[in-house]
């Protein structure tokens, strides 16, 4: 029997590089939101039941698509995520 082992790194995190160390001269600069506010599930009364339920609200929505939710819509329009394929 024989056994590979393969190693595998995010490339698009290290913006296509091959590790952190080839270009350290440079800064690493992440990619993505800036967020305005913490995640709103930090806190929330609801949280061990969406996370065992696999759902979210409309705070958590507003959240990832924006980085900014109102306090109003932390636990409403609980529903299941949507997975895309």
């Amino acid at each position: 029997m024989e056994m590979n082992i393969g190693i595998w790194w995010d490339a698009e995190v290290l913006n296509g590089r091959g590790t952190r160390t080839e270009f350290q001269h440079e800064p690493v600069y992440m990619q993505g939101p800036v967020n305005k506010r913490d995640v709103p599930c930090v806190g929330c009364s609801n949280y061990s039941a969406c996370a065992s339920e696999v759902t979210e609200c409309s705070a958590f929505r507003n959240w990832t698509g924006r980085g900014d939710y109102k306090d109003s819509d932390v636990m409403r329009f609980v529903r299941a995520i949507k997975i895309e394929d």
